[in-house]
């Protein structure tokens, strides 16, 4: 993960499984966006999805609200 505007952002899900994306969107403290999807074999390829995780201080630590943007009604009814 290089969290900064343009970085890239990848993950190996499960063996052989993995996800691509950029960063175009962060405001320190507040707020990250990253674009996402599978690198090969799936239906929904990098960039296809967004996903925003915002941020805000909540009780001596911090409170994450996920936002997820870009999935069709298959993928919301499999993934989230």
């Amino acid at each position: 993960m290089d969290l900064r505007i343009g970085g890239e952002d990848l993950w190996s899900v499960n063996p052989g499984h993995h996800t691509a994306g950029t960063f175009p969107e962060i405001e320190p403290g507040k707020r990250s966006v990253f674009s996402w999807g599978w690198e090969s074999g799936m239906d929904l390829p990098p960039g296809a999805s967004t996903v925003t995780i915002f941020m805000q201080p909540d009780a001596g630590g911090t409170s994450l609200r996920l936002v997820r943007e870009g999935l069709t009604e298959h993928h919301t009814a499999r993934t989230w």
